[in-house]
């Protein structure tokens, strides 16, 4: 599935275009460093909770993180 694909790449982007380490994030989430990267790596998928904690932090809709490119 495409959008479990990109989910991954959309986070870390933007993650480092709000100028969070990975260890600052996972601390903002909640989360440990290694479950970050393994969001980041694709290894994992986060919980709705989760993505809406991830939106939160980031500044932006929950959408923006899980859209596939495209889609409306």
């Amino acid at each position: 599935m495409k959008n479990s694909m990109d989910f991954p790449k959309r986070l870390r982007a933007l993650r480092i275009k709000k100028g969070l380490s990975m260890r600052k994030a996972a601390e903002l989430l909640g989360i440990s460093l290694s479950m970050l990267q393994r969001y980041e790596s694709g290894e994992n998928s986060p919980s709705i909770e989760r993505l809406s904690r991830f939106a939160s932090i980031l500044k932006v809709d929950v959408n923006s993180l899980i859209r596939t490119r495209g889609a409306a």
